[in-house]
Formats: structure tokens, sequence, C-alpha cells
């Protein structure tokens, strides 16, 4: 070691140099590089390690074999940022991370390089993130607005069951701009392709959700490419070859099971009261005259609690009744207060029913129960009454049967004072 010691005693000019060989020769007899610096010669002899060889206080270049510089030594002894070091190669992560600042031996400590410049710049797109790629400090950018649609698309008529605890949730979507207004909870979508230009129905059975939405476009989930969504059921018009996207939104709380299922080439408006002009033909609901005669959408109105029967008499004022019933498709609508009588014939005949009044405006409609009860849809015929001309229909009846009489006003607010008959014949 007398040589080693020689070579750690150079003049100043080589001092640094030669710091690296006595790190790795052992020229620090103990503690940290720095702290209760020593150097002193090994009482061996250097020639009894290696015999005769060159005396290395000569000039030597540090690094030749001479100099005892072990490379693979060197390579091992490396430390983390904050701990002494010599030179660069003795710092942990010198360069094999590109996307974070390289480790240099600086001022005998290793430590981040100022002068280094992050390679990947953030995304002025808020929906858009750059990563670096560690091993070769490429910048990649990545959507981060997007959902991920399940891997198998919807099918018309095909319930899709999941649970909005099933992986490949989401909660990157919000603010449709079909009106929908979403919270931060996560988000299922499903992939559909319409096969065919018509109407598809949405429904969605189960737990509470928080909405669903269906998005436009081959790509991720663009909350401005919204064509319809709320809360199903409801229609949209899709468009054949077009993809889009069914999004629902959960709602928060515990895991609910769903069951999403779009209905697709609807016939006849089949759902009177769900809000979605279900067969795209412009009507919606009731308007639609395919629900005419669907219960939900029938008028109706109350009869008096107690039936009557042939040989009926009785003077009556509409002042008590309710404008329940207005349109009546056998004759004009009567807007006014109605009195309503339910009449079971025993027999069949024809019956006769007579409404007389002094004031214009009372009119008699007569209904037949088609199994919606009192509902003015089912009216057979009409007549109206004048000051001197009562108003008089007769109509077929057979035993078992149900009819209503139906006192009513021309007039929103008229209350009319009437008398009613009935009559029957075999």
């Amino acid at each position: 070691m007398k040589a080693r010691a020689r070579a750690c005693q150079q003049p100043t000019g080589r001092l640094l140099p030669l710091l690296a060989l006595c790190a790795l020769g052992g020229c620090f007899e103990s503690g940290p590089l720095g702290v209760g610096l020593e150097l002193e010669a090994s009482p061996t002899d250097a020639s009894e390690d290696r015999g005769p060889g060159p005396d290395v206080s000569e000039d030597l270049p540090i690094g030749t074999p001479d100099a005892r510089v072990d490379a693979d030594a060197a390579a091992d002894a490396t430390a983390d940022a904050g701990t002494p070091c010599t030179f660069d190669g003795q710092c942990a992560g010198a360069g094999a991370d590109l996307c974070v600042a390289p480790v240099r031996c600086i001022d005998f400590t290793c430590q981040p390089d100022p002068a280094w410049v992050a390679p990947c710049e953030a995304s002025a797109d808020p929906c858009v993130e750059v990563a670096c790629v560690p091993s070769t400090g490429a910048c990649v950018p990545r959507p981060v607005c997007t959902c991920e649609p399940a891997s198998a698309p919807l099918a018309c008529g095909a319930p899709r069951g999941f649970s909005t605890a099933d992986a490949g949730a989401t909660a990157v979507v919000s603010g449709y701009s079909c009106g929908g207004a979403a919270g931060a909870f996560p988000e299922h979508a499903f992939r559909f392709t319409a096969a065919a230009t018509q109407g598809v129905e949405v429904t969605l059975d189960g737990g509470a959700a928080g909405g669903v939405y269906v998005l436009e476009g081959e790509g991720a989930c663009d909350p401005s490419a919204c064509v319809a969504g709320g809360t199903p059921p409801f229609v949209f018009a899709a468009v054949a070859g077009r993809s889009y996207l069914v999004v629902v939104e959960h709602s928060g709380g515990p895991p609910v099971a769903l069951s999403l299922r779009l209905d697709c080439g609807l016939g006849p408006e089949t759902h009177c009261q769900d809000g979605a002009d279900d067969d795209m033909d412009g009507a919606t609901d009731c308007a639609d005259a395919d629900c005419v005669q669907a219960p939900e959408c029938l008028q109706t109105c109350t009869p008096t609690p107690d039936a009557i029967g042939c040989g009926f008499s009785q003077e009556l004022s509409t002042a008590t009744g309710a404008s329940s019933a207005t349109d009546y498709p056998c004759g004009p609508p009567s807007p006014g207060p109605e009195i309503a009588y339910r009449f079971q014939p025993q027999a069949a005949g024809v019956a006769t029913a007579t409404l007389s009044s002094a004031q214009a405006g009372a009119r008699l409609y007569v209904l037949r129960d088609q199994g919606f009860g009192c509902a003015p849809e089912t009216c057979e015929t009409w007549d109206e009454a004048a000051s001197d001309d009562p108003a008089v229909v007769k109509f077929v009846v057979g035993a078992g049967q149900t009819w209503y009489l139906v006192v009513d006003g021309a007039e929103a607010s008229q209350a009319l004072s009437c008398s009613l008959a009935l009559a029957c014949e075999p």
C-alpha cells in the first residue's frame, strides 16, 4: 500500500482524480468522505502484492492498469442522491430514467442535475395527458376524458345485465350537451351500431341510476356528441351504419344490478305514458292515434254510486259535477261539469234516454263500457236539448251490459238544471 499512499499524497493539482483512486483502493481508513479524512500508507509494501513495477508516483494517466482502477467495483459503488461521491458513476439513477433529472456527482455530492430540462411539456388541452417513456424520453399524448366501452356491443332486443361494481367503469364524462348533468360518479359505456335507420328505445331496469346518454361517433366518449339522454325509457333516432355509445351513469351509493335494453324498429306507439315518441311519427304518448284506446290516455267520468234502471227519472244539476270528461268522439266536446249515471239492463231491448232543460247547451251522451269504465272515448251516440225540444237518444242494449248516461254542458262554467228519464222496451 505504499504505492497507493504515495498516489494519495500527490500535489493539489492532481488531488481530484486521485481521490477516485483512493476511494476504490481503500485510502480512507474509516468514515464518509470528508469526515475524519486521513491518508496513511499500509505497512505492507506494494512489492509484496505485485512484485516489481514502475513507480506510481510518476505522472501516469488515471484509469491505466498501473493506476489499479477496478471498473466493476466503480460500477457497483453507486449512491443515492445526497450521499458523497467523487464521480457520476457512483450516483444511482445517473441517466437510467430519461423522464427524470439525472443524478450527477456535483461538489462531491450526488444530486439532480440542475441543468436538466424535462423532455415533455403539459398539454394545453385538459382532456389530453402527456406521458413520458422512461427508456427513450419520448412524449406520448393520451386522452383522459374518455370512457372505455365494454368489449361486447349491444344488440337490439338483447338485455345487457351488469352491476355498477363491475370492472370497466370510468369517471371521466359529465356535462352532456343533450341536457344531462352527471355527477362525479363512475359510468359504464356500451357500443351500439345501428343496422337500419329507425327509432331505438332505451330502457333500464333495476336499481337507481344517474341517467343514460347516447353519444354519436366512433371515437371516445364525447359529451358534446350527445343525441339523446336522461331518465329512461326514451327513444333516439338511429341512422343506419352509425355507431353510438350508450353511457349509463351511476348514482353513487352501494353497487346495484342493472339491465340495459335497446328495442329497435318499433311499430305502433305502445308505451303511452313514457314521454317518448316511440314510433317516431311526431306524436307522443296520448297525442298519438295509437294510444287513443289506451287506458292511461282515456278521460274518465265518475258515475253516481247507485246504478239506474229502466223507468228511472230524476231532476238534477250539473253544478256539483266534475269537469273530467271533455272529448267525446261521437259528438262535440263539452268542457262543462258533468253528471254521469251507470245503467245495467237486465234484459235485451231498446233503451230511450230523454234530457229536458230550459237552458241551452245541455247535452246527453251515451257511453258503452268497453272495459275502461266511464270513458268519453267510448261514446256511442249523443243529442242536445233546447228550451222546447228535449234531447232524446235511443240505443240497443243487451242483458248484463254496462252503459253510462252523461249529462254535460257546452260551456266550461255552465251549471245546468235538467231532468233525465230512462225508458226501456223489448
